[in-house]
C-alpha cells in the first residue's frame, strides 16, 4: 500500500473498533449518541499522558480507553431510568457539553486543538487490535456474562427474573462501549499526532450510527466491515467523474433498502418471498440469549441436585 492508501486503511480500521464499542453499548438495550465525544475525550487524554506525562504508547492509549470508560460508566448510571430516545437525546447533549468544554478549554489548545502528540499508531498494530476484540466478542458471546448482556438488551424485565443485575450489565456495558470509544481516540490522537474535536463531535456520532446500523446492529463484524467499507470505497470511486459521495449515498440508501436488519443479518433479502424461503429460514432462526441462560441455568440447577444427592448418599 502507498502511505496515502495505509492512512485510509488505519483511519477505517480505527473507527471500526469505535463502533464495536458501540455495539455493545447498544446491545444492552441502550441508545447512545455520544460515543464520538468519547472518542475525543480518549484522544485528547491520551496526547495529555504522551506530551505532558511523557507516557510511552501502550499506557497513553490504555489512559484514554480508562478516562472514557469512567465518564460512560458514571453517564449510565445517572441515565438508568431513561430508555430509547430519551437517553439518545441525553448521551447527544452530555457529547456536545463535553466538545464545548473542550474547545473552550485553552490548556487544551482551544478550538485549535492539542498537538504534538507523537505519531505511534500503525496499520498492523490497530488490524491487530480489531481482530482480537471481534475474537473477545465471539467468545464472550457465548458465555454466561455475554449472555446477560444480550438478555437485558432484548427484555430487562425477563433478564431480571432470571436473577440478573439488569442495571450493573447496563452500566458495565457501557463502560466498556465507552472505553472501547476513548481506546480507539488514543489510537487516533497517535496516528495523526493532533486531538481536535472538529472531526469528533456531532459528524462522529452520526458516522458510528451510520456504521452500525448499515452493518448490522446485531452484528460486531458487520459493523466493522461497514466501517471500513464506508470508509475506503470513496477512495475506489475517485476514478468516477461523478461526485463519489453521491455514488456513496446511493450505495447507502441501496443497502438499506435490501437489507433493513444490516448487511450481516442473518435474515433473507427483502424481496424473496414463498413458503418454502420463509419455513427454511425459520428453521434456521437461532435461539435468542432469554433460552441460552434459561438452559444454563436449568442445567446448572441439575447438576447442583446431583451433587447434592451424591453428597446425601455418601
Amino acid at each position: 500500500m502507498t502511505p496515502y492508501q495505509e492512512a485510509v486503511a488505519t483511519n477505517a480500521v480505527i473507527l471500526a473498533i469505535a463502533v464495536i464499542g458501540l455495539y455493545i453499548t447498544v446491545a444492552s438495550g441502550q441508545f447512545s449518541v455520544m460515543h464520538g465525544a468519547l472518542m475525543g475525550v480518549g484522544a485528547y487524554a491520551g496526547g495529555f499522558a504522551a506530551t505532558v506525562l511523557g507516557s510511552s504508547y501502550l499506557p497513553s492509549i490504555m489512559a484514554g480507553a480508562a478516562v472514557a470508560g469512567l465518564i460512560g460508566m458514571a453517564v449510565a448510571a445517572l441515565g438508568l431510568n431513561l430508555r430509547g430516545l430519551l437517553l439518545g437525546i441525553a448521551t447527544l447533549a452530555i457529547g456536545q457539553a463535553i466538545r464545548v468544554a473542550f474547545v473552550n478549554a485553552s490548556y487544551f489548545g482551544g478550538s485549535l486543538g492539542f498537538g504534538g502528540v507523537p505519531i505511534r499508531t500503525t496499520f498492523v498494530f490497530a488490524s491487530s487490535v480489531l481482530a482480537l476484540l471481534l475474537l473477545a466478542i465471539i467468545f464472550l458471546k457465548q458465555t454466561r456474562a455475554g449472555l446477560a448482556v444480550l438478555a437485558v438488551g432484548e427484555d430487562e424485565t425477563a433478564a431480571a427474573s432470571l436473577g440478573i443485575p439488569t442495571r450493573l450489565v447496563k452500566v458495565l456495558a457501557f463502560g466498556c462501549g465507552a472505553a472501547l470509544a476513548g481506546l480507539a481516540g488514543g489510537m487516533r490522537v497517535h496516528f495523526i499526532g493532533l486531538a481536535v474535536f472538529s472531526e469528533l463531535g456531532f459528524q462522529a456520532e452520526i458516522q458510528l450510527l451510520t456504521f452500525l446500523v448499515i452493518g448490522g446492529m446485531a452484528s460486531p463484524l458487520g459493523a466493522a466491515l461497514a466501517a471500513i467499507g464506508i470508509k475506503v470505497i470513496p477512495e475506489f470511486l475517485r476514478v468516477v467523474t461523478l461526485d463519489r459521495f453521491w455514488i456513496l449515498g446511493l450505495l447507502l440508501t441501496a443497502a438499506i433498502i435490501i437489507r433493513p436488519e444490516g448487511l450481516m443479518a442473518r435474515r433473507p433479502l427483502r424481496w424473496v418471498s414463498g413458503e418454502k424461503t420463509v419455513s427454511r429460514w425459520t428453521r434456521m432462526k437461532n435461539k435468542g440469549p432469554m433460552d441460552s441462560l434459561k438452559e444454563r441455568t436449568e442445567c446448572e440447577d441439575e447438576k447442583a441436585a446431583i451433587q447434592r444427592h451424591n453428597n446425601e448418599g455418601g
